[in-house]
């Protein structure tokens, strides 16, 4: 097909769409890159002070240190969600293996101490995981065959090198081992699931997916998708409608038919979200915890404030601390769909760590997407 100009998704004679993939590769990079940079400051509640005492100013990707003062990982249970002992063994025994000495009582570990200099948390791995599952199962999310890879990488040993698995996973897989069915797995504790890294699978993976047949713009088509990719991991009645809207927002930048100010803008409205992004995006970049209701707005207005600034945004991001390494996958995916992948420097590709297997991945899911009745490929 002959190029397009920047727009991403185009109607042709003949009613073929032409995608051109530079801004889907871009979303995927962002999001990758955006994890790798801000996992050394992760839940570094002091910010940028406290982020500065252990790495100076953040301006490549580093490892994280062994120890972190204020960690709670100490305190978080071992055996199922929340605060708890470290005398379960679901972390080390049947996810997270050999991770469990890392948890216990009187230490304090970074979380992702574990992982290397450019190396992506669990979460970018189950992001990379779902985008594998999308490719597999002909360019579209299937929930079972996600839920089966889900639980095939989460219990093989040396899948990941991630010393910290959230809430929702530790509740999972405690339900697996009481014998429940995969399908009633997923759980809720009523504080640490309906939150931020809910959201990584179903706006990016997901709803990516649904340029395939074009279907990104349709608000009950997107929510439906949404709901259905969130309830393999967990359970949650909120994480849908903020997955589906970012989800939009998301697509409407990698079709060209908004900017990313104006995209998160239209978000923020239909989330029923007070305030102004343009004003708030004059302040400092906010230090928040991964509940819905702060690190969404926080999002919305790095986004904004950010837009056409891929690098500035995920160094900011990750100089910031906080709950940043969540917010910056989301946040990655946004700056790069808005730039595309071309114009990501090639340093901050190949610095991540197994960045030879992503570029495969990424091209793989692209071509996923394209490889439909309704689309022609254009152009890597």
């Amino acid at each position: 097909c002959a190029p397009i100009p920047h727009s991403v998704v185009a109607e042709q004679p003949g009613g073929r769409m032409v995608l051109d993939i530079n801004r889907v590769k871009g979303a995927l990079w962002g999001a990758l890159i955006g994890d790798a940079l801000a996992m050394p400051s992760h839940w570094y509640y002091g910010g940028e002070r406290q982020v500065r005492a252990d790495y100076g100013r953040i301006t490549d990707y580093v490892k994280p240190k062994m120890e972190l003062y204020g960690s709670i990982m100490n305190k978080s249970n071992t055996g199922g969600g929340g605060r708890g002992a470290a005398s379960g063994d679901i972390i080390g025994r049947v996810i997270n293996h050999g991770k469990r000495h890392l948890w216990e009582s009187g230490r304090h570990m970074h979380y992702h101490c574990t992982l290397e200099k450019g190396e992506n948390t669990l979460e970018a791995q189950l992001l990379r995981l779902c985008l594998r599952s999308i490719v597999r199962t002909g360019g579209e999310f299937s929930q079972s065959s996600f839920r089966d890879d889900y639980v095939t990488f989460m219990t093989t040993p040396g899948s990941h090198n991630d010393a910290y698995a959230s809430t929702c996973h530790r509740m999972f897989f405690a339900n697996r081992e009481r014998g429940l069915p995969l399908e009633q797995c997923p759980d809720n504790d009523s504080h640490n699931v309906d939150t931020v890294d809910g959201l990584i699978l179903p706006v990016i993976a997901c709803g990516l997916s649904l340029l395939k047949d074009d279907k990104s713009s349709d608000p009950d088509c997107v929510k439906e998708a949404c709901s259905r990719c969130i309830a393999v991991t967990r359970r949650s009645k909120v994480l849908p409608t903020f997955a589906s809207e970012l989800a939009l927002a998301l697509n409407r930048v990698v079709k060209a038919e908004m900017s990313l100010q104006e995209a998160v803008s239209l978000c923020a409205k239909d989330l029923g979200m007070s305030g102004n992004l343009a004003r708030a995006a004059k302040m400092d970049d906010q230090v928040t915890a991964c509940y819905l209701e702060t690190s969404v707005p926080s999002l919305l207005t790095m986004c904004y404030k950010y837009d056409g600034r891929f690098e500035e945004g995920l160094l900011a991001n990750a100089n910031c601390g906080g709950e940043n390494v969540h917010r910056g996958i989301v946040l990655g995916a946004m700056l790069g769909a808005s730039v595309g992948e071309k114009a990501i420097e090639g340093r901050w590709k190949d610095g991540l760590k197994d960045h030879e297997d992503i570029r495969q991945e990424i091209d793989a899911f692209a071509i996923a997407l394209a490889e439909s009745q309704h689309m022609g490929y254009n152009g890597a």
